[in-house]
């Protein structure tokens, strides 16, 4: 079973799927890579709108093959839609990649995430969609890593112990008699 991330925009689910993929060796898919075909996520979205990026992104979901154990990076708007969330939840494992308003807020200066955000008020308008995504986020069930407070260690070790509590569950130890 893969092991899903999602949370908000500038919350680490590329940057820790991508670390957390090579320790377990296994391949680590972005969704938003996939459905870009090259081309930058916020990009495709800003050109296309949220409407036909969001259509893009389920055909990119269809995409995903189940029978490989992977690290798997969604879009930040990727689990606002409950059919996705359906479908993921076959595929895997979620785990949802937690952090404060003050965390984004920060990022999303450092990192120009401004696609997500009105250009007259960014700060108002990440808190606005902060508020609407937080209580959709929290209701999926998944595991959660706070990154507010963990250096990049040790939220590679929380997103470790839980691939290895997955995959020990998959594989449950034989208690055969002999």
């Amino acid at each position: 079973m893969s092991l899903i991330f999602f949370g908000f925009p500038g919350a680490g689910k590329t940057y820790f799927g991508k670390l957390l993929a090579e320790k377990v060796r296994c391949p680590f898919v972005d969704l938003d890579e996939l459905l870009a075909e090259g081309r930058s996520g916020r990009e495709l979205f800003k050109t296309l709108g949220e409407k036909d990026f969001r259509k893009l992104e389920r055909q990119a979901l269809f995409r995903l093959h189940p029978a490989v154990d992977s690290v798997i990076a969604l879009g930040g708007g990727t689990v606002l839609d409950p059919q996705n969330v359906s479908l993921l939840q076959t595929l895997g494992h979620f785990v949802y990649l937690h952090a404060g308003f003050e965390t984004i807020q920060k990022k999303m200066i450092e990192h120009d995430l401004t696609t997500f955000v009105t250009e007259e008020n960014p700060v108002e308008s990440l808190k606005v969609l902060y508020q609407e995504r937080l209580p959709i986020f929290e209701a999926i069930p998944a595991k959660k890593v706070s990154i507010d407070h963990l250096n990049e260690a040790g939220v590679i070790a929380s997103l470790r112990a839980i691939w290895d509590e997955t995959h020990t569950l998959k594989h449950p130890p034989s208690h055969r008699s002999f």
